[in-house]
């Protein structure tokens, strides 16, 4: 587990690069490209959650979802909203679209979402809990055994016992969304943000940019996701849930802010399992 370092407050978001003004007409009125991939079995359904900027949708009844030119039955579930200063709801923040549809473990399919949108349409379809269009899923460690040995006339490192550690099983969708790059930092779902490859070409930011560079390998090396077997004593591969005081932060917000500005789907999925 890293230590509390300043590249850790990058992770938490704190001093993750303060987003360009991006309008929420320009993130309301293109239609959204998402590409839906199924990585577990499951019943015919589609599920996923979709961020949405400040004053983008404020009526979830217009919300469409097509494949090709046809609009699908979706039923859309507001899960955020967003308000005024007297407590009122103004606009959506956040929705869960389903709809069903059958894609074999490994496929896709790609709809394309639009938020205003006056088309008629299709009667929604039901609801259906995410208990059952999720699965189990573990986080998991490389460990191996290792000992001192005489060979020859030098000593060396020998190493057995290779394999691979459960440290938790947490859930995830059986249906990954593929949002277009940079639309969950553009969303401002999770605080101001810009994309990796928007602070590395803005020179307004160059002073950050050694930040961004290595958030990467502090995340992976935070998942244990290494280059070598690590050892398995338990100060070496800290489990984050039976012994978290090695993050000073949130785990889940800091893997949920660092997929999003690095848009890395395997970062996401880390993160919907600690989230879970």
């Amino acid at each position: 587990m890293l230590p509390f370092t300043p590249l850790s407050v990058v992770s938490r978001g704190l001093l993750l690069f303060t987003a360009a003004s991006i309008c929420a007409a320009t993130l309301s009125a293109q239609p959204i490209s998402i590409r839906l991939e199924r990585v577990a079995a499951g019943p015919d359904i589609i599920s996923f959650g979709l961020p949405l900027a400040r004053g983008a949708v404020s009526d979830a009844s217009r919300i469409r979802v097509r494949s090709g030119t046809t609009v699908l039955p979706i039923h859309v579930t507001p899960l955020l909203s967003e308000f005024d200063a007297a407590g009122n709801p103004i606009g959506l923040r956040a929705v869960l679209i389903q709809f069903a549809s059958t894609i074999p473990v490994g496929g896709s399919l790609t709809v394309s979402v639009t938020l205003d949108d006056p088309a008629s349409a299709a009667p929604p379809s039901d609801h259906t809990a995410f208990a059952q269009l999720s699965f189990a899923s573990s986080e998991t460690a490389d460990v191996v055994d290792r000992t001192i040995v005489k060979d020859g006339g030098t000593y060396r490192l020998a190493e057995s016992n290779a394999r691979r550690m459960t440290l938790f099983t947490g859930r995830e969708p059986a249906v990954l969304a593929h949002l277009p790059d940079g639309y969950l930092a553009h969303s401002g779902i999770l605080g101001p943000q810009v994309t990796a490859v928007e602070a590395a070409s803005d020179s307004d930011r160059a002073g950050l940019k050694f930040l961004s560079d290595n958030l990467a390998p502090y995340i992976h090396s935070s998942n244990y996701e290494e280059t070598f077997a690590l050892n398995p004593a338990p100060d070496s591969v800290v489990d984050p849930v039976e012994n978290f005081e090695g993050w000073l932060y949130d785990r889940c917000t800091t893997h949920l802010t660092a997929s999003s500005h690095l848009g890395d789907p395997v970062m996401l999925r880390h993160a919907l399992r600690t989230c879970s």
